[in-house]
Protein backbone atom coordinates (compact mmCIF):
# COMPACT_ATOMS: atom_id res chain seq x y z
CA UNK A 1 0.00 0.00 0.00
CA UNK A 2 2.92 2.53 0.88
CA UNK A 3 4.54 1.28 -2.91
CA UNK A 4 0.95 2.43 -4.54
CA UNK A 5 0.57 5.63 -2.40
CA UNK A 6 4.36 6.45 -3.39
CA UNK A 7 3.55 6.00 -6.66
CA UNK A 8 0.62 8.11 -6.86
CA UNK A 9 2.46 10.62 -4.85
CA UNK A 10 5.48 10.76 -7.05
CA UNK A 11 2.43 10.79 -10.48
CA UNK A 12 1.02 13.97 -8.87
CA UNK A 13 4.34 15.50 -8.45
CA UNK A 14 5.52 14.57 -12.01
CA UNK A 15 2.42 16.27 -13.58
CA UNK A 16 2.99 19.34 -12.11
CA UNK A 17 6.59 19.36 -12.20
CA UNK A 18 7.06 18.91 -15.74
CA UNK A 19 4.02 21.13 -17.20
CA UNK A 20 7.50 23.60 -17.10
CA UNK A 21 9.41 20.92 -19.53
CA UNK A 22 7.59 21.25 -22.61
CA UNK A 23 4.23 22.98 -23.52
CA UNK A 24 1.02 21.19 -23.11
CA UNK A 25 -0.94 22.12 -26.24
CA UNK A 26 -0.44 20.57 -29.87
CA UNK A 27 0.91 24.13 -30.71
CA UNK A 28 3.88 24.38 -28.97
CA UNK A 29 4.82 19.88 -29.05
CA UNK A 30 7.65 21.00 -31.63
CA UNK A 31 10.11 22.30 -28.97
CA UNK A 32 12.63 19.64 -27.06
CA UNK A 33 12.21 19.17 -23.30
CA UNK A 34 15.34 20.91 -21.91
CA UNK A 35 16.83 17.57 -20.26
CA UNK A 36 19.80 19.80 -18.41
CA UNK A 37 16.60 20.28 -16.26
CA UNK A 38 16.11 16.63 -14.19
CA UNK A 39 12.31 16.88 -13.89
CA UNK A 40 12.75 15.75 -17.46
CA UNK A 41 13.81 12.33 -16.76
CA UNK A 42 12.30 9.64 -15.16
CA UNK A 43 15.52 8.26 -13.64
CA UNK A 44 18.35 10.40 -13.64
CA UNK A 45 21.00 8.36 -11.24
CA UNK A 46 23.88 9.21 -8.45
CA UNK A 47 26.69 7.86 -10.21
CA UNK A 48 27.61 4.42 -8.35
CA UNK A 49 28.26 2.25 -10.94
CA UNK A 50 31.01 1.92 -13.70
CA UNK A 51 28.55 1.18 -16.70
CA UNK A 52 25.48 3.18 -17.89
CA UNK A 53 21.75 2.14 -19.23
CA UNK A 54 20.21 4.05 -21.06
CA UNK A 55 16.35 2.83 -21.03
CA UNK A 56 13.51 3.97 -23.84
CA UNK A 57 10.48 2.63 -21.97
CA UNK A 58 7.55 1.08 -24.43
CA UNK A 59 4.19 2.85 -25.29
CA UNK A 60 2.25 4.33 -21.96
CA UNK A 61 0.30 6.76 -23.92
CA UNK A 62 -2.47 4.09 -24.47
CA UNK A 63 -6.25 4.51 -23.94
CA UNK A 64 -6.36 7.94 -24.06
CA UNK A 65 -4.66 7.82 -27.39
CA UNK A 66 -7.83 6.46 -28.90
CA UNK A 67 -10.37 9.14 -27.41
CA UNK A 68 -11.53 11.57 -29.91
CA UNK A 69 -9.41 14.70 -30.92
CA UNK A 70 -6.35 12.78 -29.36
CA UNK A 71 -3.24 13.98 -30.44
CA UNK A 72 -0.94 11.87 -31.86
CA UNK A 73 1.74 11.99 -29.43
CA UNK A 74 1.20 12.63 -25.66
CA UNK A 75 2.73 15.32 -24.04
CA UNK A 76 5.19 15.16 -21.46
CA UNK A 77 2.64 16.33 -18.59
CA UNK A 78 0.28 13.25 -19.60
CA UNK A 79 -0.98 11.40 -16.27
CA UNK A 80 -1.45 7.77 -19.17
CA UNK A 81 2.09 8.38 -19.27
CA UNK A 82 3.44 9.53 -16.94
CA UNK A 83 2.07 6.44 -14.81
CA UNK A 84 2.58 3.95 -17.58
CA UNK A 85 6.29 5.38 -17.67
CA UNK A 86 6.72 4.84 -13.87
CA UNK A 87 5.57 0.98 -13.31
CA UNK A 88 7.15 0.31 -16.59
CA UNK A 89 10.40 1.80 -15.07
CA UNK A 90 9.40 -0.58 -11.80
CA UNK A 91 8.80 -3.71 -13.93
CA UNK A 92 11.24 -3.67 -16.43
CA UNK A 93 14.06 -0.64 -16.40
CA UNK A 94 14.60 -0.97 -12.73
CA UNK A 95 16.48 -4.90 -12.88
CA UNK A 96 19.50 -2.82 -14.71
CA UNK A 97 19.98 -0.80 -11.41
CA UNK A 98 22.25 -3.54 -9.05
CA UNK A 99 24.36 -3.69 -11.96
CA UNK A 100 24.41 0.13 -13.66
CA UNK A 101 23.37 3.69 -13.37
CA UNK A 102 19.82 4.31 -15.03
CA UNK A 103 18.61 6.90 -17.30
CA UNK A 104 15.21 7.14 -18.31
CA UNK A 105 14.41 9.91 -19.82
CA UNK A 106 10.42 11.60 -20.42
CA UNK A 107 9.84 11.56 -24.16
CA UNK A 108 6.74 12.87 -26.38
CA UNK A 109 5.62 9.21 -27.55
CA UNK A 110 3.77 8.46 -29.98
CA UNK A 111 0.36 7.06 -29.07
CA UNK A 112 -1.02 3.65 -29.81
CA UNK A 113 -3.38 4.60 -31.67
CA UNK A 114 -1.82 6.65 -34.35
CA UNK A 115 1.48 4.03 -34.16
CA UNK A 116 -1.04 1.31 -34.91
CA UNK A 117 -2.24 3.06 -37.77
CA UNK A 118 1.35 3.90 -39.31
CA UNK A 119 1.95 0.33 -38.95
CA UNK A 120 -0.98 -0.71 -40.85
CA UNK A 121 0.22 1.45 -43.60
CA UNK A 122 3.80 0.70 -43.80
CA UNK A 123 4.35 -2.69 -41.50
CA UNK A 124 6.54 -0.75 -38.94
CA UNK A 125 6.48 2.39 -36.55
CA UNK A 126 9.63 4.07 -37.76
CA UNK A 127 7.17 7.05 -39.38
CA UNK A 128 5.56 7.39 -36.01
CA UNK A 129 8.79 7.66 -33.83
CA UNK A 130 11.31 9.61 -36.32
CA UNK A 131 9.56 12.79 -35.33
CA UNK A 132 8.67 14.31 -32.27
CA UNK A 133 9.76 11.43 -30.20
CA UNK A 134 13.12 10.73 -32.12
CA UNK A 135 13.89 14.64 -31.82
CA UNK A 136 13.08 14.20 -27.67
CA UNK A 137 15.42 10.98 -27.33
CA UNK A 138 18.49 11.97 -29.58
CA UNK A 139 18.36 15.41 -27.32
CA UNK A 140 18.39 13.12 -24.12
CA UNK A 141 21.39 11.50 -25.72
CA UNK A 142 23.20 14.47 -26.46
CA UNK A 143 22.23 15.66 -22.85
CA UNK A 144 23.79 12.12 -21.54
CA UNK A 145 27.25 11.77 -23.47
CA UNK A 146 27.76 15.24 -22.92
CA UNK A 147 26.92 15.67 -18.86
CA UNK A 148 26.57 12.25 -17.59
CA UNK A 149 28.37 9.35 -19.36
CA UNK A 150 31.82 10.65 -19.14
CA UNK A 151 33.16 7.29 -21.18
CA UNK A 152 31.50 4.88 -19.24
CA UNK A 153 30.26 1.91 -21.42
CA UNK A 154 26.73 1.99 -21.60
CA UNK A 155 23.75 -0.55 -22.23
CA UNK A 156 21.16 1.37 -24.90
CA UNK A 157 17.54 -1.00 -23.88
CA UNK A 158 14.30 -0.59 -24.41
CA UNK A 159 10.95 -2.49 -24.63
CA UNK A 160 8.39 -1.82 -27.70
CA UNK A 161 7.99 1.00 -28.69
CA UNK A 162 11.06 1.85 -26.71
CA UNK A 163 13.00 -0.93 -28.66
CA UNK A 164 11.41 0.23 -32.34
CA UNK A 165 13.85 3.34 -31.26
CA UNK A 166 16.60 1.55 -29.58
CA UNK A 167 16.58 0.58 -33.04
CA UNK A 168 15.65 3.34 -34.78
CA UNK A 169 18.76 5.18 -32.75
CA UNK A 170 20.88 2.58 -33.49
CA UNK A 171 20.57 3.07 -37.11
CA UNK A 172 20.24 6.74 -37.56
CA UNK A 173 22.36 8.35 -34.12
CA UNK A 174 24.91 6.69 -34.06
CA UNK A 175 25.89 6.89 -37.50
CA UNK A 176 26.10 10.94 -36.84
CA UNK A 177 27.99 10.30 -33.70
CA UNK A 178 30.38 7.52 -34.27
CA UNK A 179 32.48 8.36 -31.54
CA UNK A 180 30.26 7.31 -28.52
Amino acid sequence: MKKIISALATTTVMVFGLSGCVGTTAADMGTAPDYSRKECWLQFPKITKDVDTFYIYSTAYYESSFKEGAPDYATLDNPEMLEGAQAEYMTNASVYEQSTNVFVPYYRQAGMRYAGEIRKKTGSIDAAISGIPYDDITAALDCYFKNCNQGRPFILAGHSQGASMVKYVLKNYFKEHPDY
